[in-house]
């Protein structure tokens, strides 16, 4: 999670839920507007993960899941979710990416 409160806070509620919390990693990096400065965070992942959920910022979030998915999306708003899936195995390889669902506003899409 980025160290800024909303997305913190959120991260510690979505932690809770999936019975993660102690897997929950704060990093300033992910404090960040800049969709290359996240990429950049993400490549750093560890490959041991299969997964990961992150808590970010706009517009940083919204134009890496377009990039990565080559969706076009017409908006994604604060607090929404967005599932990716990649065929790589590795996290600085991450390209090409489908995207399996979006909830905006309470409302899978």
């Amino acid at each position: 999670s980025s160290p800024a409160m909303r997305a913190l806070h959120t991260a510690v509620i979505f932690a809770r839920e999936m019975q993660r919390l102690d897997h929950l990693k704060v990093q300033k990096s992910l404090y960040t507007f800049s969709e290359d400065d996240l990429i950049s965070a993400i490549a750093q992942f560890p490959d041991v993960l299969e997964s990961a959920v992150m808590f970010g910022h706009n517009d940083a979030c919204h134009q890496i899941i377009m990039n990565l998915t080559h969706e076009n999306l017409s908006f994604f708003k604060t607090a929404s979710v967005a599932c990716l899936k990649f065929q790589q195995n590795r996290w600085e390889n991450i390209a090409n990416g489908q995207l399996e669902f979006i909830i905006n506003k309470g409302i899978l899409q």
